[in-house]
């Protein structure tokens, strides 16, 4: 009972209550039936779940080493639930950013799994997701977007073209086309990514949202701009009804925008946006200083663009003062903007 009230909580994305039901169930387990019995075995595979879908990799990875020790060492490294947990510990490493351990996991994982669970298990493909994203972090590439490739073609084998899973896999091969600039090949297939997820979820969904990004990414990337621009209002608005105008991430979809309209000299429309976000970022909490400075950088970026060079001096140096303590290269990019305003203009005094 307390195992099924655990993993309800965690499936209705009630992360605190299920953290806490699966920390009960580890302590009791532990207390009562010792660390190689199923049932602490089955807490912290729960836990970790958890903690993966909560994007917090470092406490998965803590509770995972854990779980694939107790697996190898009562049932062997090539049984199902030692497959399980590698898999997903490789997957956290690769959220932590640890890229080369979980290359090495993931592919000691792939090779076992597929020996002993077949080639489309969903725990061997799942690991093949993430090794292509490992492999592609480490600038292997090539090797990367191969087995992204493979990856989408055994998603349909398994679930046919239309499924999410499918659509997920099409957004990680998107992802890393649109990082090499590989923009024509990523238009294969970003508005089947888009298609697919808007009917499974909705036009509001995050996930669908996700997907319009990289296609307006793909768009503007291959200087189709007016469509571009059309994809990245319509991005920005959903957001701000999806998500509310101060999320972050509706923050940065609206910098976003307005440096499309910075690119394309719709320097007005930008300047707008900007003095909008710029609104919300600072009555927000969760917006970090670095971001408000740089929507400060891009407004005074703009307002030069619009030949307001004492607004332009405002905003660009309120970005110099907020990036107080910033990496140089931060510094260095504000002070490029104000060295281009001071040939422009000279301020007062």
């Amino acid at each position: 009972l307390q195992e099924s009230t655990a993993e309800l909580a965690r499936l209705r994305n009630d992360i605190e209550l299920a953290e806490e039901l699966y920390s009960k169930l580890r302590r009791d387990a532990k207390r009562l039936f010792g660390e190689d019995s199923e049932i602490y075995s089955v807490a912290l595979s729960g836990l970790s779940r958890t903690y993966l879908e909560s994007y917090q990799p470092a406490k998965a990875i803590e509770v995972l080493q854990e779980l694939l020790d107790i697996r190898t060492r009562t049932d062997g490294p090539d049984h199902p639930g030692s497959i399980i947990a590698r898999g997903n510990l490789g997957i956290a490493l690769e959220d932590l950013g640890e890229y080369q351990q979980s290359v090495n996991l993931l592919t000691e994982n792939v090779r076992i799994g597929e020996q002993k669970l077949g080639p489309l298990h969903h725990t061997v493909r799942s690991s093949r997701g993430a090794l292509a994203i490992s492999l592609h972090s480490l600038g292997k590439t090539d090797e990367a977007i191969q087995l992204a490739e493979r990856v989408i073609r055994d998603e349909i084998e398994v679930y046919g073209p239309d499924h999410t899973d499918v659509a997920t896999a099409t957004s990680n091969l998107v992802a890393m086309l649109l990082s090499e600039e590989r923009y024509e090949e990523a238009l294969k297939y970003t508005p089947r990514a888009l298609d697919i997820l808007s009917k499974a979820y909705g036009p509001d969904h995050l996930r669908t949202i996700s997907a319009l990004g990289n296609y307006a990414v793909n768009l503007q990337g291959m200087k189709h701009y007016d469509e571009a621009g059309e994809v990245l209002r319509d991005l920005y608005t959903r957001l701000k009804r999806a998500a509310g105008p101060a999320n972050t991430q509706t923050l940065i979809w609206g910098n976003n925008l307005a440096m499309f309209c910075h690119e394309i000299g719709n320097f007005s429309e930008g300047t707008a946006v900007l003095n909008e976000i710029l609104i919300q970022a600072r009555s927000s909490e969760e917006c970090p200083d670095v971001y408000i400075a740089i929507f400060e950088r891009n407004l005074g970026r703009c307002l030069i663009g619009e030949g307001d060079y004492p607004g332009a001096h405002e905003h660009l140096t309120e970005s110099m003062r907020l990036l107080e303590g910033a990496p140089d290269h931060m510094l260095a990019r504000t002070q490029e903007f104000i060295d281009e305003l001071h040939t422009l203009w000279t301020p007062p005094g």
